[in-house]
Parts: C-alpha cells; sequence; structure tokens
C-alpha cells in the first residue's frame, strides 16, 4: 500500500494494528507497529512524527536486546538528518553510534553510513563518482532508489537525476507508484521552471501534485508556487471561456456557436 500511495488506508491499518497489539501488552510487537508508523511519517516527511514514533519503539527494543530493531530505529533517525540537514545548521550527522556497533550493521548500512560520512561537508565536489560507484554496491534498488533521492534533494547532481530516473523507471514498470511520482516531484523542484510546466509537464505535473496530496504529505514551498501559478492561469483561462460564451448567448448565436466557444 506505501509504494502504490494508499497511504491513508496503510496509516489506518497500521493503527488497528497497533491498538490491537496495545490491548494484549506485547512489548516486542508494539515496538514494530511504532517503527512501521515511523517510517510511514517519514515517507510523508512529517519528521517531528517520525521521530516521536521513533522514540517509542527503541527502549522497546533495548528491553528485548533487539539489535536489529534498535539499529532500524538508528538507520531511520540517520535517514532523516540526512533529509532535513542543511549548510546552516551547525555540526555534522552524527554517525558515532554506527561505527561502535560496525559488526552488527548489514552491508547496505554499512555503505548508507559510509555515504553519509563521504558528503557531512556539504559538498559533492570531486565526489560524485565515488558516491554513484557507492549508491550501486547497495544490494535492493529500493534502498538505493531511496539514498539517491535524500543525495539529490541535498545537492541538485544532475548525476544522481540521472541515476534516479533510471531506478525509477526500474521500480515503476507496472504502474505509476511512488517510485514514479517521487522522481517528478524531485525533478519539478530541482530542475524545471514554471515556464517549462506550463508548456510540456503540466498534466503530470498536476498528477505529482495529487498524489502526495491525496496522501497527505504537505507539498515543498517551491510546488507550491509552481501550483498556485498554473491554478491561478486555469482559472483566468476558465473566466475568458465564460465571458465568451455569455457574449454570444447575449447576441442571439446558434447553439453550435456555443459548443465552439465552450
Amino acid at each position: 500500500n506505501k509504494i502504490k500511495g494508499h497511504w491513508r488506508e496503510s496509516k489506518n491499518q497500521l493503527e488497528s494494528i497497533l491498538e490491537y497489539d496495545r490491548q494484549k501488552n506485547t512489548p516486542a510487537t508494539l515496538a514494530i507497529d511504532y517503527l512501521n508508523i515511523a517510517h510511514l511519517e517519514y515517507l510523508r516527511h512529517r519528521y517531528p512524527e517520525a521521530r516521536g514514533f521513533i522514540a517509542m519503539a527503541r527502549p522497546l527494543f533495548e528491553k528485548n536486546n533487539r539489535w536489529d530493531g534498535i539499529i532500524e530505529c538508528q538507520v531511520l533517525e540517520l535517514k532523516i538528518a540526512l533529509a532535513e540537514f542543511s549548510p546552516q545548521k551547525a555540526g555534522k550527522i552524527d554517525t558515532s553510534f554506527f561505527r561502535r556497533q560496525w559488526e552488527r550493521l548489514g552491508k547496505d548500512q554499512k555503505i548508507l553510513v559510509s555515504i553519509v560520512e563521504i558528503t557531512e561537508n556539504d559538498s559533492l565536489k570531486n565526489k560524485t563518482n565515488l558516491i554513484i560507484e557507492k549508491l550501486d554496491q547497495i544490494h535492493r534498488k529500493t534502498s538505493r532508489y531511496e539514498i539517491t533521492a535524500l543525495l539529490l534533494n541535498r545537492f541538485q547532481s544532475p548525476a544522481l537525476l540521472e541515476l534516479l530516473k533510471s531506478l525509477s523507471t526500474e521500480l515503476s514498470q507496472e504502474n505509476k507508484n511512488y517510485y514514479y511520482y517521487e522522481y517528478f516531484y524531485l525533478y519539478y523542484l530541482h530542475f524545471c521552471d514554471i515556464r517549462e510546466i506550463q508548456e510540456k509537464e503540466k498534466e503530470r505535473f498536476n498528477g505529482v501534485c495529487y498524489f502526495f496530496q491525496e496522501n497527505q504529505r504537505d507539498l515543498d514551498p517551491v510546488i507550491q508556487k509552481y501550483k498556485h501559478a498554473l491554478d491561478e492561469k486555469d482559472t483566468r483561462y476558465d473566466v475568458l471561456k465564460v465571458r465568451n460564451w455569455w457574449g454570444i448567448i447575449c447576441s442571439g448565436k446558434s447553439p453550435r456557436m456555443l459548443l465552439t466557444a465552450w
């Protein structure tokens, strides 16, 4: 459901499962429930909410000595930190936990940590090839897509855009899903202007906006501005059509003229 875009239904299902497990009072399953909801909120870019659920999941995993769950919590925290990072924020992303638990990490998790450390000075200068090489080493395509999207949102690299486009095509062959819409969302956000959208991409742009709004993810202010400009232009065009239509009615011309005007 999350990949298809049924995020409302996913949230309802996850909350129902959480309520059931709360009644049973089983800490191990409650921890998984909290982490699953945290992942969904992360997809929605609701990072404070995601962190809140991580904060509830982690102690339960620790209580049961579930290192896989503890590490998953830390990995999600790391992804959120990467998504939120900006040059204006002081300090760097902390990876010390992962270095202490290095032997417990999976291969893809180790690659993610190394990529974060490579990019910690917020520059891709002379590093793009190395980062793409490391991304290609990530075994799961969905994980490779996710990390590429995070890096693209931060660095706006054409090389990363091409990689994400390739992954998006592979992961959305059967239908237009999250991987399709996220790619175009980032393309419009960082590599497109309103003129190009109006002339060539209007229908797809509106589809991208609809997908994320329907799934309760707030649009970036830049995307909101583009959407407002398109809606405003459409409104002006509709007003002109109505005026033309009304003018024909008042002039007493034939119904055929009305259809042509509309």
